[in-house]
């Protein structure tokens, strides 16, 4: 039968902020009620080479995605483009088939303008679900994942790169401040706890 998509749960969090309890609460909570999740990642429409996806420097490939983020909303002159590939594949999955209703799951928004043209074309079927974090679990978290992309157990020796990673995210205009817009349910990402937007 026609896929029917009927919410769209879009995940916000700054760099570093394991969303891997977020994910996996709200995948289990969808199949709970019958809907089946499909997960969109926004990185995907930045379209890198194989070369470019290599994960073996971690600081490069987080440094790559960010840079390609700000290309395509400079190239578009758009705060939203990236907003604009969830739509584009939201579409596809409406096009296909499904016999259950289908909750899109996408990771993740950086702009309060994504936010704001998703809200525009779906209305209240948009959720959206602020991760946050204290900076030194994400620079912990982080430095962890470095390592492990570098086949490295000392993660201690990432923790600069880490720091810098997270600094950019923080002062360049991604770093948006959802939790204090109230547009938002907000979870600690460190806990499976969530609160509502006052």
């Amino acid at each position: 039968m026609p896929c029917d998509v009927q919410l769209v749960f879009a995940l916000v969090a700054p760099i570093g902020a394991d969303l891997t309890n977020v994910n996996q609460l709200l995948e289990d909570f969808l199949k709970s009620v019958g809907h089946e999740p499909r997960f969109v990642r926004l990185t995907d429409s930045f379209n890198l080479t194989r070369e470019q996806r290599d994960k073996s420097d971690g600081k490069k490939y987080y440094k790559r995605l960010m840079d390609s983020g700000d290309e395509l909303r400079r190239t578009h002159k758009n705060k939203a483009a990236v907003a604009m590939f969830a739509v584009a594949e939201i579409d596809e999955i409406r096009n296909g088939e499904s016999e259950n209703p289908v909750s899109v799951i996408l990771h993740q928004l950086k702009t309060p303008e994504e936010v704001s043209e998703l809200r525009r074309i779906y209305g209240n079927r948009l959720v959206v679900l602020a991760g946050h974090s204290s900076r030194e679990n994400r620079v912990n978290s982080l430095s962890v994942k470095l390592a492990q992309m570098a086949a490295d157990s000392r993660s201690l020796n990432f923790r600069s790169k880490a720091e810098s990673l997270i600094s950019r995210d923080e002062k360049d205009d991604r770093s948006i401040s959802f939790l204090e817009a109230g547009h938002c349910s907000q979870f600690d990402a460190t806990r499976n706890s969530a609160r509502q937007p006052s």
